[in-house]
C-alpha cells in the first residue's frame, strides 16, 4: 500500500495532460508526426480520451487492470519519447501537456521510466479507488489528498519547468566561470 498515493498522483497527472491535449493537441500532432506516427487533431484526441479513460479508472475504480494500463501508458511514453528525439532531435518538443512546450529530453524519459516502474511495484498489492483510501484516512483524507496532488504536481513540475531551469542553469554557468575572480575578503586584525 506504500506507493498508492503514488499511483493516484500519477493518474492525476495523466488526467491533467490528457485534459490539456483535448483542448489543444496541436503540439502533440506535431510530436507524433515529427516521431512518424499517424498524427492530426483527431488521432491526439482519440489518445487523449484513452488516457481520461484510464487515469478516471485508476481513481475511481482502482484494481489491477487500470494500474497496470496506467504503467504501460507511462512505458509509451518513454518509448515514445525515445523515438521522437531519434527522429527529430533533442531540440523535439512532446506535446504531452497540450500547447506547452514541453522538451522531449533524457529526464522525460526517466521520468516516465520510474513512473512506470513505481506502477508496477504498486501492483504487487492492489491498488484501491480513491473513495476506498479516504475512508481509511484521518481529516476526511484531506492529507493523503494534498500528498497526491503534491506528488502530481512534482512529477508535472519535473517533465514541465525542470526542464527549462536546468537550461537557464547550463546557459548562466559560462557567465559565471568566466567572470573575474575575487580575491577572498581579508578579515582585519584582531586587536589584544
Amino acid at each position: 500500500m506504500m506507493f498508492v498515493g503514488v499511483v493516484h498522483a500519477l493518474a492525476l497527472l495523466l488526467l491533467v495532460a490528457a485534459a490539456a491535449k483535448l483542448g489543444d493537441p496541436t503540439s502533440a500532432s506535431v510530436a507524433l508526426r515529427q516521431a512518424g506516427l499517424p498524427g492530426g487533431p483527431l488521432v491526439v484526441r482519440l489518445l487523449a480520451v484513452v488516457e481520461v479513460t484510464v487515469a478516471a479508472a485508476v481513481l475511481l475504480f482502482g484494481g489491477v487492470v487500470p494500474a497496470a494500463a496506467l504503467g504501460l501508458l507511462h512505458l509509451a511514453f518513454a518509448g515514445f519519447i525515445a523515438q521522437l528525439r531519434r527522429a527529430a532531435g533533442a531540440k523535439a518538443r512532446c506535446g504531452c501537456f497540450g500547447g506547452a512546450e514541453v522538451p522531449a529530453d533524457l529526464l522525460h524519459i526517466v521520468v516516465n521510466l520510474v513512473a512506470g516502474g513505481l506502477v508496477a511495484v504498486a501492483l504487487v498489492d492492489s491498488v484501491p479507488p480513491v473513495a476506498s483510501v479516504l475512508a481509511d484516512q484521518p481529516v476526511f483524507g484531506l492529507p493523503y489528498l494534498g500528498a497526491v496532488l503534491v506528488g502530481a504536481c512534482a512529477a508535472g513540475l519535473c517533465l514541465t519547468a525542470l526542464p527549462a531551469l536546468l537550461a537557464a542553469q547550463r546557459q548562466l554557468t559560462p557567465l559565471v566561470d568566466d567572470a573575474p575572480h575575487r580575491p577572498a575578503p581579508v578579515s582585519p586584525p584582531e586587536r589584544k
